[in-house]
């Protein structure tokens, strides 16, 4: 994943501007580097809100060490007490909800572990910006426009949906249609 564009995409970092709290849905945690990313960004701002939250999903926790080797070696190493933090605080690799709370509570990570799409039904936030990737990548046209269609309602009200995965030459659906494209970034603003 590109971070400049998504982050492009998502308005980062005017969009938490002296705001109170900036929260986003990752739907494709992967590794955390999205969230690495944000949170170097976030800590690099002066104007940045006063709180990050990210809802991170996936299916499965990776174990700790193997994550840390690898974020190690991927990451600038700007980024590695970050990282060391996130490692130092990762959890076990149990199904459910795992809330990690960084900065004095200023940034918080919560990781819903499970089915992507299990989890986005019963999703309890309000987020700013969600950005779907592999997630609903393999899902029929009429699954993502249901995806897409609870997230502009109840999880992402008068936020901003982006999916970098999305192949913009590929449109077939009046979903696809709806949004914008940013450096090869398709997003979408309530």
């Amino acid at each position: 994943m590109l971070f400049a564009s998504v982050f492009a995409a998502l308005g980062v970092p005017q969009v938490w501007a002296r705001q109170s709290a900036y929260t986003v849905i990752d739907a494709d945690f992967d590794d955390g580097r999205f969230f690495l990313h944000l949170w170097t960004a976030w800590r690099r701002d002066p104007d940045r809100s006063r709180g990050l939250h990210v809802v991170g999903l996936l299916p499965r926790l990776t174990d700790s060490k193997v994550l840390r080797e690898r974020l190690l070696q991927a990451c600038p190493a700007e980024m590695t007490s970050c990282i060391h933090q996130l490692m130092d605080a990762w959890p076990l690799n149990l199904l459910g909800i795992h809330r990690l709370e960084f900065e004095g509570l200023r940034v918080t990570l919560t990781l819903a572990v499970g089915d992507a799409s299990t989890l986005l039904s019963h999703l309890s936030v309000r987020a700013d910006a969600m950005v779907l990737s592999s997630a609903v990548r393999s899902a029929s046209d009429g699954d993502v426009e249901a995806i897409f269609a609870q997230a502009k309602g109840r999880l992402v009200p008068h936020g901003k949906l982006v999916m970098p995965w999305l192949r913009v030459d590929a449109q077939t659906t009046s979903l696809w249609k709806q949004g914008a494209v940013h450096d090869g970034v398709w997003s979408y603003m309530n």
